[in-house]
């Protein structure tokens, strides 16, 4: 049991908000391949997983599943944080939360949020009320919302052109639509300096926190759904077959699992990967004269 939910209703959880049929707007974007099929630089099975291996070991590696992980440590820090101002006063059952190893994740805090954070617990040191201990979490929750708003703007910032700033956005608008009505305790921190209408990284990973689903099992999932939406264009761009395109999915797929063990090694100031072909094709992608995906 994870929180009292079980593992298998965690899984579907995960499922359903990977589908292709999920309403998030992943069909509308070809992420630069539609210019990169149309100047030749994709002409055929091989050139086109070569094209996605690239980004799948590259960008999702190094950039896209490391900051996963760091959301998923600030939401989960906030989740603890609420749910010890339950009027139980204690834990559920599933125990303090964990990054990877079980351990309750320590909230990234610097400068002033750890001085105010570092006095409050000072006082609660000293006195066990009810007021101290709810300005206590108060400040952790402040402290892990510009945490999270500090990711989303890291992530904006790492999408190179406008069309994908814009499908980031677009993205993350409509999932955290999805959510909020699945789930009636995400708040997505509208309004807040939070992701929900600026990042789809962030609203999804805050889904898998709501619902229980372990980090890893989460980082594959995400990782997944990319490699699939990306499979899913190129069926139609390239084109390829449907049997084609299902070989490069399984093919691809075994990388994931390399791809999330690398992608928790990278440290904060490793975030990052430059790929000038995505770029280019990105932003030549609006110039094109007809297009079947959103620019």
């Amino acid at each position: 049991m994870i929180n009292g939910q079980s593992s298998q209703l965690a899984l579907l959880r995960l499922m359903q908000i990977v589908s292709q049929g999920s309403p998030t707007g992943a069909f509308s974007y070809s992420q630069g391949l539609e210019w990169a099929v149309d100047a030749g630089w994709v002409h055929d099975a091989a050139t086109f997983e070569s094209w996605v291996q690239e980004q799948l070991m590259g960008t999702l590696a190094q950039q896209e599943l490391p900051l996963m992980l760091r959301f998923y440590r600030a939401f989960e820090a906030g989740a603890f944080e609420a749910r010890a101002l339950e009027p139980s006063g204690a834990v559920a059952s599933g125990g303090e939360p964990g990054a990877l190893d079980g351990s309750a994740p320590e909230p990234n805090v610097t400068g002033s949020e750890s001085n105010t954070i570092s006095a409050i617990e000072t006082s609660a040191a000293d006195t066990n009320s009810e007021d101290v201990q709810t300005r206590h979490a108060s400040a952790l929750r402040a402290a892990g919302s510009r945490r999270v708003a500090q990711l989303a703007a890291t992530v904006l910032s790492l999408r190179e052109t406008s069309e994908l700033r814009d499908e980031e956005r677009k993205r993350g608008q409509a999932m955290a639509r999805l959510v909020t009505q699945l789930n009636r305790k995400i708040e997505c921190h509208v309004g807040e300096g939070g992701n929900a209408d600026h990042c789809q990284l962030g609203v999804f990973t805050e889904y898998c926190v709501a619902e229980h689903i372990p980090v890893l099992l989460a980082m594959h999932g995400y990782a997944f759904a990319w490699l699939e939406s990306q499979v899913t264009a190129g069926i139609k761009l390239v084109p390829l077959g449907q049997t084609n395109g299902q070989q490069v999915l399984y093919r691809l797929a075994e990388k994931i699992d390399q791809c999330v063990v690398h992608a928790q090694t990278v440290l904060d100031d490793d975030i990052g990967y430059s790929s000038p072909a995505l770029a280019m094709a990105s932003s030549l992608h609006e110039t094109q004269y007809s297009r079947l995906f959103r620019s």
